[in-house]
């Protein structure tokens, strides 16, 4: 079954060189934190494919971390160049199509850690 967090999030790590994580950040990592690391989740939607159609497309939320604010938005901004830029391959099991920002980076705190972070939502087409 294709899963496109894990996809998104190998791309990026091969892609951005960054370190990224899929679903959530573990909790061995918060000691190291804060730092630049991205995590990867599922954000519900999707309107395309599905059924019998071996694709569909899915929203997924992108965390950027950082040390301070200006670090999150410059892990945002090579997040957004990387998946700007992502051509159909497959990654994790999972052939990716296309990705398009569906909300563009909010700086922001993490409401339950204070880190700075960045926050953008993507609407990503996979499939098998």
């Amino acid at each position: 079954m294709p899963d496109p967090v894990a996809a998104v999030a190998a791309y990026l790590q091969d892609v951005a060189a960054l370190t990224v994580f899929g679903g959530e950040l573990p909790a061995r990592e918060a000691d190291a934190m804060p730092r630049r690391v991205v995590v990867v989740k599922p954000a519900g939607g999707g309107l395309l494919g599905g059924g019998t159609l071996a694709a569909g497309d899915t929203r997924l939320d992108v965390d950027c971390y950082g040390e301070t604010a200006l670090d999150s938005w410059l892990v945002y901004q090579a997040v957004y160049a990387a998946l700007k830029g992502l051509t159909r391959q497959t990654r994790a099991e999972t052939l990716l199509h296309w990705a398009r920002p569906s909300t563009r980076g909010t700086l922001a705190r993490d409401p339950d850690t204070d880190w700075p972070v960045t926050i953008s939502s993507w609407q990503v087409f996979a499939g098998e």
